[in-house]
């Protein structure tokens, strides 16, 4: 039996060739949802097939339009035409998820990657199909693929991925930790013969509104004091800590240091994608986008510059939204007329901090991070007056046609970490700031428009988000047909 056995030839897996990604899902085997391409789609194809040399790529779509079905075809694609390894990454796991369910609807054999596990590793390092994973596995400074030869990368959600990749560059050291208050004495006596030892003092009473941004001629006087309090500290070999440690451990004395009442963060200015030899110079990058951003945000996220642009035409991901401006003088006023007005209601809510969220929780449940798509299972099966509210979560959570039809934007988005809110803050930079608070307030109303079939009531709250919508420059800066469903909002 084992001769024969020995006998016996292994046919292996034939790669295909094909490399237009139109005639590619002409061949597939359609399950599921997928049904058909729509036109949107198709062009969005067409247009990247005859630049698909281009090192890098833009293609910009509505949230909702389809662009996971174009990701997956495009990655395809190009494992077709490099018989290399192609990552499709996206900012969260529950986004891996649904691209894979999206895929293999489309009978596309795909791999995954995320917290260290694989699933059917062979179909990447065999170069049958792209891996899935997200901006955590492969920006981390001790990625797996740092030591792969990735032909391409298409980088979903590209208009999010800044606070995504930003977070394995940024060494963060909660208030809680020795480290913390370490740290906070070695620059004290700058900040003290700065003239703010009373704001320093709040700060370390718990106050959240004082923000020390550390300038570089003190970084540098120093750096070397600080880079040994972080090694006997064991920022070195803490799980929290020693990824991002691998990227700014020889480069501490060029970060920006900021410190809060709950952290110390350590990050630098702008992301060094370049110095990243598996993104940077000759893999192809596809970036995949509902808003694009504006391109210093676009330079100082990917470090590329005159990236080529594909915008499709048609209405895909088109919704019909009513806008209702809560009416009151103060935030609280509006805050408790939204829950008024929502009470017998399924409603989404999200706030820009765990502060604000905890607002609503006498009526919603707080979204815990850790239950995952599990916990936006249950709330999309769950049935009227369910409510559910999210501290800063403007994307990753989907909740299409009946699951959600309710929407709560509870003050103006804020961004994730200190250097964001320094840059918000204390530094006039209009249109950068402006950009990215489109960008934000575009993700959270996409939370619960997924298609030109959706429709549904976003209820705005806050004097300075009402404000800020009502601006014609700020309006500028959202997509045509957000501009004019705010435009005839209602005031009641």
């Amino acid at each position: 039996m084992i001769s024969k056995l020995k006998d016996l030839k292994v046919t292996p897996k034939k790669r295909s060739k094909e490399t237009n990604p139109l005639k590619i899902f002409e061949t597939l085997t359609l399950r599921g949802t997928v049904e058909n391409i729509w036109d949107p789609q198709s062009e969005a194809l067409r247009k990247w097939d005859a630049v698909r040399e281009k090192k890098d790529v833009v293609i910009e779509m509505n949230t909702g339009g389809g662009k996971t079905l174009i990701g997956v075809l495009i990655a395809q694609s190009l494992v077709n035409e490099t018989a290399g390894q192609v990552l499709y990454v996206c900012p969260t796991i529950q986004l891996i998820e649904q691209a894979r369910m999206r895929a293999e609807e489309c009978g596309l054999e795909v791999a995954t990657y995320y917290e260290g596990n694989w699933s059917n590793e062979q179909a990447f390092s065999g170069s049958h199909g792209p891996c899935l994973t997200n901006y955590a596995a492969v920006f981390n400074g001790k990625s797996i693929f740092r030591k792969k030869e990735i032909s391409a990368f298409i980088l979903d959600d590209a208009h999010v991925a800044g606070p995504n990749i930003r977070a394995s560059f940024t060494l963060r050291l909660g208030s809680a930790t020795p480290a913390f208050s370490r740290v906070v004495d070695l620059f004290k006596p700058y900040l003290e013969k700065s003239g703010h030892a009373q704001e320093l003092a709040a700060l370390l009473s718990g106050d959240w509104r004082p923000l020390f941004f550390i300038p570089g001629f003190e970084i540098n006087r120093q750096w070397q004091k600080l880079t040994r309090i972080l090694v006997e500290e064991d920022v070195t070999e803490d799980r929290a800590t020693l990824f991002a440690w691998q990227h700014l451990r020889d480069r501490l004395n060029r970060c920006a240091i900021l410190i809060s009442a709950t952290a110390v963060e350590i990050s630098p200015v702008s992301l060094p994608l370049a110095t990243l030899g598996y993104f940077f110079p000759t893999p192809r990058r596809i970036y995949l986008t509902a808003t694009m951003p504006s391109p210093v945000l676009f330079s100082q996220t990917f470090g590329v510059e005159n990236a080529h642009v594909i915008h499709p035409g048609g209405k895909s991901g088109d919704s019909q939204r009513l806008f209702v401006f809560a009416p009151g003088s103060t935030d609280e006023e509006q805050r408790q007329w939204a829950k008024n007005i929502v009470s017998s209601y399924k409603a989404c809510v999200i706030a820009p901090s765990k502060n604000q969220a905890d607002a609503w929780t006498d009526i919603a449940d707080l979204y815990d991070g850790s239950t995952g798509q599990a916990g936006v299972e249950r709330f999309k099966a769950a049935p009227a007056p369910k409510k559910m509210v999210m501290a800063a979560r403007y994307d990753g959570i989907d909740l299409p046609g009946d699951a959600c039809r309710v929407l709560v934007l509870d003050g103006i988005p804020v961004g994730s970490f200190a250097i964001d809110r320094f840059i918000d803050q204390s530094l006039n930079l209009a249109n950068t700031r402006t950009s990215t608070t489109a960008i934000r307030l575009t993700q959270a109303i996409g939370r619960i428009f997924r298609s030109n079939t959706d429709h549904g009531v976003v209820v705005l709250c806050g004097v300075e988000l009402q404000s800020w919508l009502r601006n014609p420059t700020h309006q500028a800066f959202l997509p045509d047909l957000l501009q004019r469903q705010i435009q005839v909002g209602t005031q009641l």
